[in-house]
């Protein structure tokens, strides 16, 4: 008989791919959703072991390439509120 499936692991895989779309929520669920996959597939000897891996590459990816995202938008804005406020075009704020 083989081990059952862990559930788990395959919401993990789901969250991570679902991530690209739905952003930040998602990818931090499936990392979330993939640490405790493994662990509960270490200890029952579940299967799954791909899927909650897979899930928590995406989950890590997409978390990072958002963070980033996010830096460099900010970084932008600020970058050009310094540059217009030294070029006097902020004389109101």
């Amino acid at each position: 008989m083989t081990a059952p499936q862990n559930v788990l692991a395959w919401v993990a895989l789901g969250l991570g791919l679902g991530s690209m779309m739905f952003g930040l929520l998602a990818s931090v669920a499936a990392i979330i959703c993939g640490h405790i996959a493994r662990r509960q597939i270490r200890e029952r000897g579940d299967q799954g072991g791909a899927a909650a891996l897979i899930g928590l590459i995406f989950g890590y990816v997409m978390t990072g390439l958002i963070v980033a995202g996010l830096a460099l938008y900010f970084g932008f804005i600020a970058l050009m509120l310094g540059a217009a406020a030294t070029s006097g075009e902020i004389s109101n704020l």
